[in-house]
């Protein structure tokens, strides 16, 4: 997702774009990831490989495997 072009918009303009795609996209506004015990390790993980396997890029990748990886990364801190 492009949010624009120096070019042809103002710094100001493209920055609140850039903020607004942040904000859409915070693992707290992503549905499969809001309640998860992982989020914020993960961060939902790659927004372009979301969009490249789901068709979204608020969609995540993400697996029981996955989860699980990071749980036995943690248990080891």
């Amino acid at each position: 997702h492009s949010v624009g072009n120096l070019k042809y918009d103002t710094f100001d303009n493209l920055y609140s774009k850039i903020l607004e795609l942040h904000r859409r996209t915070s693992v707290d506004n992503m549905e499969q990831c809001s309640k998860c015990d992982v989020k914020y390790i993960c961060a939902g993980g790659c927004r372009i490989m979301n969009a490249k396997v789901n068709g979204n890029m608020l969609i995540p990748t993400c697996s029981i495997e996955s989860k699980n990886r990071y749980y036995e990364y943690l248990s080891k801190l």
